[in-house]
C-alpha cells in the first residue's frame, strides 16, 4: 500500500487553472459625441433619460459580444443605437475635463483591455454614440433603467420614483394637494377650531374642519397632523429654495416648496425686500424675462444711496460703492453729484451707471486683435482692492435698474463667468489681448530665428526646444499663459454677480444672457444713433402756419443736422477737450446714452420738445441763455431767440453740453 504507482505514458498531466478575478468598473452613457465630459448638471439630465453613470461588474475573459450585453442590460436604449460607440476616458481632476478615446483592440473591447485602461476599475469610463444621438427626454419612473434604484416617495405628489431622480423632480413638482400641503395659519383659543389654509400656485381656499371632518376624494383639503411637542431650536436651510427655517417651520415648508408662491411662516421667515430673492419665475423665453425678473428682486425697502464727485470719477464711484454700510447693492439706487442740485428719480441713476460703466470698460478690460470683446487686464493691485467684485456687482445693478448692459466681453470670460468653468481647448491665439503677450506671439509667427524671445517664452510656461519646429506648441503655452492667469479676476467678477442670484440665472439661461455681455455683429442696431433720438422726438409745435411754428420747426431741423453732423465727424468739433458724440448728447437729454433694455420702456422712450419765445421779455438784457434740460421728464426747452440760425444754434449747444447749463 505504500507503493507509488507508475506514471503511464497515456496518463495526462493536470494542470490547476488561475481563476480569474472580476473587477467593478463606473461607466457613464453620453447622448451624443463631445469632446468635454459631463458636469453634474449634465449628468442629472442623463440620469432622468435612463443615460448616466452605472456600475458594472467585468471578469478579465469577458469578450467583446459579452460587454456589449452586459452594456445593454444596464442601458437599455443601447439596443436601438445605431453607428457604433467608443469608449472614453478623462484625466484626473474635478470640473469637466478634455475626453481622450480608449482604443479598442482587433477583437474589440475585452476584459482585459478595460482592466489596463482603467487601472483595474480606478477610472471612470465614458461610452460616446459616433453617428447616433439618444433622446434626452426624461423617462416615466416605471421605466426598466430605474427597476434597480431605489425607490422614495415625494412629499408633495405622492409619487413613487427613484431616489437619483427626486432632486430634479422637486423643482418642477406641482403635483396633487397632501395633507401637508396646509398650513395652519390661525387658531382660536376659546372655541378650538383651527383655521386651514389651502396653498396652491394661484389660490388659496379656507375651511374650517371639525373633529368629525372627512375629505371626499375631490376636496384638496386634508386636516394636518397634530405639531410635534418637541421644540426644535435649531434652523435648517432648505436645499431648494436656500432659505432659512426653524426645523419645525422646515417640515412645513418642504411640502409646499416646489410651489412658486412666497410662504411666511410665523414672520420668522426671511423678508422678502431682501436682495436674495427668490421668486424666480420658472417661464423665462426671452431677455426681457430676464431683466423683469431682476428688477422684480431689487429691495425697495431701503436706498443704496451713493454721493460722488466728477472728478476722479472712477476712483471715486469704486470707492463709495464699496464702502456703503447703510444699504447693499440689492436695495434701490440712488446717486448724488457733489456740488450740483439735481434729485435722483431715476435720470441720474442711469447717467452714473452709464458712466461707470464705460470707465470699467476702459479701467478693467483691453482689447487686442480681430475678433469683438474684451478681457479683464492682468492686475493685482485691482484684485487685491476688490474692484472687480464691485464691478460684477455694478453690471448686475445696471442690468437690474435701467442701467446699460456690460457688452464688450470676451465670449471665453462669459462662458466662465456663467458656468464658473473654463474649456481650454476652446482658446486660441485671438483671446489673447495683453498687448505683450499679442506682440510675442506675432514674433513667434514671422521670425524664425526665436532665441530672442527666449525668457519671454520660457515666463510663459514653456518647457519644450525653442525651435521653428515647434512653434505652434509655442504659442499654444504663450494663448494658455495669458488666458488662464486671468481665472482669479474672473472668479472676482462672478461673486459680484451674486447680487439679485444673478449667477443662477446665468446658469440657467446663459443664451439669453449672453446678449447683455458679448458683443454681436447685431449689436450696431442696439446702440443709439441720430435717427434713433429723432425717431423718439416728439416736438410741442405752435399753431400751424404761423411764424412761430416756422421758426420751432427750423430748430428742429438744427438738432437733428447737429445730431447727423458730430456722428459723421472724425474730429472734436470746435476745440472741444472732451469727445462728443450722439451717445454723450443723448445722455445729456435723458441721463442715459444708450437705448432702453426693455421693450416696454423702448415703446415708452420719448423726448419731449418745448420751445420758450419769451426770454427777452423776462429778461430784457442778456445775450445768451441757455437749455433748460429735465433729464428725468426727459423734457428740453429750447430758446428760440438764440437760435436765428445753425450757427447759433451749434454755439449754444456745445456750450450747455460742454460748459455750463440748466438741468434740473
Amino acid at each position: 500500500m505504500f507503493k507509488k504507482k507508475k506514471k503511464t505514458a497515456n496518463t495526462p498531466i493536470q494542470s490547476k487553472a488561475t481563476a480569474w478575478k472580476p473587477f467593478t468598473i463606473n461607466i457613464c452613457l453620453l447622448n451624443k459625441i463631445t469632446e468635454t465630459s459631463p458636469s453634474p448638471s449634465d449628468e442629472l439630465e442623463l440620469l432622468q433619460a435612463g443615460l448616466g453613470k452605472r456600475t458594472i461588474t467585468v471578469s478579465l475573459n469577458m469578450n467583446h459580444s459579452e460587454l456589449c450585453k452586459l452594456l445593454e442590460a444596464e442601458f437599455p436604449k443601447m439596443r436601438s443605437l445605431a453607428g457604433g460607440w467608443l469608449l472614453y476616458k478623462a484625466p484626473g481632476g474635478s470640473g469637466r475635463r478634455r475626453l481622450t478615446v480608449v482604443p479598442p483592440d482587433s477583437e474589440g473591447y475585452t476584459g482585459s483591455l478595460i482592466k489596463m485602461a482603467t487601472t483595474s476599475g480606478k477610472t471612470a469610463l465614458y461610452m460616446v454614440p459616433l453617428q447616433d444621438e439618444l433622446c434626452l427626454n426624461p423617462l416615466p419612473f416605471s421605466a426598466e433603467e430605474f427597476v434597480k434604484m431605489p425607490k422614495v416617495e415625494c412629499r408633495t405628489c405622492q409619487t413613487t420614483m427613484p431616489l437619483p431622480v427626486l432632486y430634479m423632480h422637486v423643482k418642477s413638482c406641482g403635483g396633487t394637494q397632501s395633507a401637508d400641503d396646509n398650513e395652519i395659519t390661525g387658531a382660536d383659543d376659546d372655541d378650538d377650531e383651527v383655521k386651514i389654509v389651502a396653498v396652491t400656485a394661484s389660490t388659496e381656499t379656507t375651511a374650517t374642519p371639525n373633529p368629525t371632518f372627512s375629505p371626499t376624494p375631490t376636496t384638496p383639503l386634508q386636516t394636518c397632523s397634530p405639531a410635534p411637542t418637541t421644540s426644535y431650536e435649531e434652523e435648517g436651510q432648505c436645499p431648494i429654495c436656500l432659505e432659512i427655517f426653524t426645523q419645525r417651520q422646515l417640515l412645513i415648508h418642504a411640502s409646499i416648496c416646489g410651489d412658486s408662491v412666497l410662504q411666511s411662516f410665523d414672520g420668522s421667515s426671511p423678508t422678502s425686500g431682501s436682495p436674495e430673492h427668490h421668486n424666480q419665475s420658472p417661464d423665462i423665453q426671452c431677455p426681457d424675462d430676464v431683466l423683469k425678473l431682476l428688477a422684480s428682486r431689487v429691495d425697495n425697502s431701503k436706498d443704496f444711496k451713493i454721493c460722488v464727485s466728477r472728478t476722479d470719477f472712477f476712483q471715486r464711484a469704486m470707492v463709495q460703492w464699496q464702502r456703503q454700510k447703510k444699504g447693499t447693492p440689492g436695495n434701490t439706487l440712488r446717486v448724488t453729484f457733489l456740488g450740483e442740485a439735481g434729485v435722483d428719480s431715476g435720470a441720474i441713476r442711469k447717467e452714473f451707471l452709464t458712466d461707470l460703466i464705460g470707465e470699467i470698460e476702459k479701467r478693467l478690460f483691453e482689447h487686442q486683435g480681430h475678433q469683438s470683446g474684451k478681457s479683464p487686464i492682468y492686475s493685482l493691485s485691482d484684485l487685491e482692492k476688490g474692484y472687480f467684485r464691485t464691478a460684477g456687482e455694478v453690471f448686475t445693478v445696471s442690468l437690474a435698474q435701467g442701467g446699460p448692459a456690460p457688452r464688450f466681453l470676451r465670449q471665453w470670460c462669459f462662458d466662465y463667468l456663467s458656468a464658473g468653468d473654463l474649456d481650454e481647448a476652446n482658446l486660441t491665439k485671438d483671446d489673447v489681448d495683453d498687448a505683450e503677450l499679442f506682440k510675442l506671439i506675432q514674433k513667434v509667427e514671422e521670425e524664425t530665428d526665436l532665441s530672442a524671445w527666449t525668457n519671454d517664452i520660457i515666463s510663459c510656461g514653456y518647457t519644450g526646444l525653442i525651435k521653428p519646429d515647434n512653434k505652434e506648441a509655442i504659442i499654444r503655452s504663450i494663448v494658455l499663459h495669458a488666458t488662464l492667469r486671468l481665472i482669479p479676476l474672473l472668479k472676482q467678477l462672478r461673486k459680484g454677480l451674486q447680487v439679485y442670484n444673478f449667477v443662477d440665472i446665468l446658469q440657467d439661461h446663459c443664451g439669453l444672457c449672453q446678449h447683455f455681455f458679448v458683443p454681436t455683429a447685431v449689436d450696431d442696431d442696439n446702440e443709439a444713433d441720430a435717427d434713433f433720438i429723432m425717431q423718439n422726438i416728439l416736438p410741442k409745435l405752435s399753431e400751424k402756419g404761423t411764424m412761430r411754428e416756422a421758426r420751432e420747426m427750423a430748430i428742429v431741423n438744427f438738432l437733428q443736422d447737429f445730431l447727423q453732423e458730430i456722428e459723421s465727424a472724425d474730429d472734436i468739433p470746435d476745440g472741444d477737450t472732451l469727445p462728443l458724440t450722439v451717445l454723450r448728447v443723448m445722455q445729456w437729454l435723458t441721463g442715459q446714452g444708450h437705448k432702453p433694455l426693455l421693450m416696454s420702456e423702448s415703446q415708452e422712450f420719448k423726448i419731449a420738445l418745448h420751445f420758450d419765445h419769451d426770454c427777452h421779455q423776462r429778461m430784457p438784457a442778456h445775450r445768451i441763455c441757455y437749455k433748460v434740460v429735465s433729464a428725468c421728464a426727459r423734457k428740453i426747452i429750447f430758446p428760440v431767440a438764440h437760435m436765428d440760425n445753425y450757427s447759433s444754434f451749434k454755439e449754444v449747444m456745445l456750450q450747455a453740453i460742454n460748459s455750463g447749463f440748466n438741468r434740473v
